[in-house]
């Protein structure tokens, strides 16, 4: 697999990573990982902006989040919820 990118856009790297999963081609076709990224450090609703509302499709989106950000999947799931992580 290639290196994952901020650029990426979230759906494609999803639909090829998950192929079996049919909600993945219901993720907003317009966000890209770094969106996705920006969204969490902001508070913003995650499931709104996924536009889709199931918490396995969240953790591996956060997984794909973590490892283009070349960053711990605890930095991006603490950020999610709220807390301040260094």
């Amino acid at each position: 697999m290639s290196k994952l990118s901020l650029t990426d856009n979230l759906r494609e790297v999803y639909t090829k990573r998950y192929p079996e999963d049919e909600l993945g081609p219901d993720i907003n076709p317009a966000l890209t990982i770094g969106a996705l990224k920006s969204a969490v450090e902001s508070g913003r609703h995650v499931y709104r902006v996924l536009q889709v509302w199931d918490s396995l499709v969240r953790e591996h989106c956060f997984v794909i989040v973590s490892e283009a950000a070349g960053e711990p999947y605890d930095k991006i799931y603490e950020a999610w919820l709220g807390s301040n992580v260094d």
